[in-house]
């Protein structure tokens, strides 16, 4: 009886400790099937903003607002993109920072071989200044060799990054202009560099972030050599550090020697510190490279890495890795969160699709990867699952949200008919195909891997995790399907 009781108490501390408040609110908004295919573009703790086309498809498109209070609609208006002297700009991008919503298009026509960058605001009604601000030009070479632009929102969401590459012929080194911009358009910064490595209209820079005054950018490059030996060179991967007060480049090679690296992420925590990770394969047929394509069949995963350098990258702090539960292809990294004890943790994924008479989608396996710096633990977990779909757009994946508690909770999709095991230490799901009979499962974790499985209490509700938008680590908006009909919502844990 003592054990029973003892049993009873530890099982009710066990739910006690990782219970968490996963809320849902939902709008009354209907959604229109189609549209869920609608982009999200920003979301804040203000609003969020769809648009109802590709911004490469077309010159017009439709901007509608909704409340992150309540989801409800706003306002929706029609946008035109705008012109130049006449000329019509191509839609290139949208950003939302510090509640401000900017419109990025550009505009070559040859004229005057200049290849511009131009920047507008919306207004509070949704509307679009027509004053195009001009960001950056790049003199071009002819018409197919123009350089190229980058823009992404900064770490804290209050700046934003625009790169632009120049042109250059087979023997130059490659020239890039940075501009750092607030909300209102203005230049923070204006820089310029050189790096030693030859390309034609190519974008080298795969990825990139901005800190404290500095640019963080991993590339592809050729060592300085020769023209004449630069076609037998073998190019290294780098994570540089430029920074522009001081003009200064620092630069950390990614060993690739053994291993491919690929779904590079650059995150900080709170002392500034660069976290550099990813997911590595061992496989031949990859030639030891870093790669970012994101259709790569070749995406064979064996395990997962984490390092962490100094702000300048001069220091490696830790380095560390997690050989993986299972080998499979077509894995990808869905989130990284940095948790409040300083654990790093990986949300990685098995998705695929397969074109016949229908288009088959499948949200395959979920793993988790934690690392900790401070007191080198280390740990994986295997979600087994498969969620699978007919005909829409990768709908199905896994939901993650952390909260300042270093807690995380993950959400998936099931079947109620299903039941779900314990084995080991993976969860295992049965498959799932949205009917009636479809809920949501909440999988919550702490940040020594300990699990709990719970049922999301809109069970009703069945979330399409493709259809999502990030306001903060503990906060997203996504697409709901409800018996009432389609419409947006947003999950927090608090």
């Amino acid at each position: 009886m003592k054990k029973t009781i003892y049993a009873v108490i530890i099982t009710l501390l066990h739910f006690l400790t990782f219970s968490q408040n996963v809320t849902l609110i939902s709008g009354s908004e209907k959604i229109k099937w189609l549209e869920l295919n609608f982009n999200l573009v920003g979301a804040d703790n203000q609003g969020f903003y769809t648009i109802d086309c590709s911004l490469d498809m077309l010159n017009n498109f439709t901007l509608t607002k909704y409340s992150s209070a309540d989801m409800n609609k706003i306002y929706s208006q029609k946008i035109q993109t705008p012109s130049v002297n006449n000329k019509k700009c191509q839609a290139k991008k949208i950003l939302l920072l510090d509640n401000v919503l900017v419109l990025f298009t550009t505009l070559y026509d040859g004229t005057d071989d200049l290849h511009k960058l131009y920047a507008n605001k919306f207004n509070p009604d949704g509307s679009l200044n027509p004053d195009s601000k001009l960001i950056a030009e790049i003199k071009t070479i002819d018409k197919k060799t123009k350089g190229f632009f980058k823009i992404s929102l900064s770490e804290s969401k209050k700046t934003i990054l625009v790169l632009a590459e120049r042109p250059s012929n087979e023997t130059d080194r490659i020239s890039y202009d940075w501009k750092v911009i607030d909300k209102d358009l203005n230049t923070l910064w204006d820089k310029s560099i050189n790096l030693p490595y030859y390309g034609i209209d190519s974008d080298l820079i795969v990825k990139m972030e901005y800190k404290n005054d500095k640019i963080y950018f991993i590339a592809t490059n050729l060592k300085d050599i020769s023209n004449k030996d630069r076609k037998n060179a073998i190019a290294e991967n780098k994570l540089y550090c430029y920074d522009l007060k001081t003009s200064k480049l620092t630069d950390i090679v990614l060993n690739v020697t053994t291993k491919s690296l690929f779904d590079l992420n650059i995150n900080f925590n709170d002392k500034n510190q660069v976290i550099l990770t990813g997911l590595y394969t061992f496989s031949n047929l990859l030639d030891k490279q870093v790669f970012f394509n994101k259709t790569n069949m070749l995406r064979k995963v064996n395990g997962a890495f984490c390092s962490i350098y100094s702000e300048n990258l001069i220091e490696t702090i830790y380095e560390d890795s997690i050989e993986s539960i299972v080998e499979g292809y077509l894995h990808y990294i869905n989130d990284v969160h940095i948790q409040k004890d300083g654990t790093i943790i990986l949300i990685s994924e098995n998705r695929e699709y397969k074109e016949g008479a229908s288009t088959d989608h499948f949200s395959r396996d979920a793993f988790i990867f934690a690392f900790n710096s401070i007191n080198k633990a280390k740990w994986s977990k295997r979600i087994k699952k498969t969620q699978h779909d007919v005909g829409e757009n990768e709908l199905f994946s896994t939901i993650s949200l952390s909260n300042n508690n270093n807690n995380l909770a993950l959400l998936v999709n099931d079947n109620k008919e299903n039941i779900v095991e314990k084995n080991g230490d993976n969860l295992t799901f049965q498959n799932f195909t949205l009917k009636k009979n479809a809920k949501t499962n909440i999988i919550n974790l702490d940040t020594k891997g300990n699990s709990l499985v719970q049922e999301f209490s809109n069970s009703e509700d069945v979330l399409y995790c493709g259809v999502k938008c990030r306001i903060s680590p503990n906060e997203m908006i996504i697409a709901l399907k409800t018996n009432n009909g389609n419409v947006y919502g947003k999950i927090t844990l608090k």
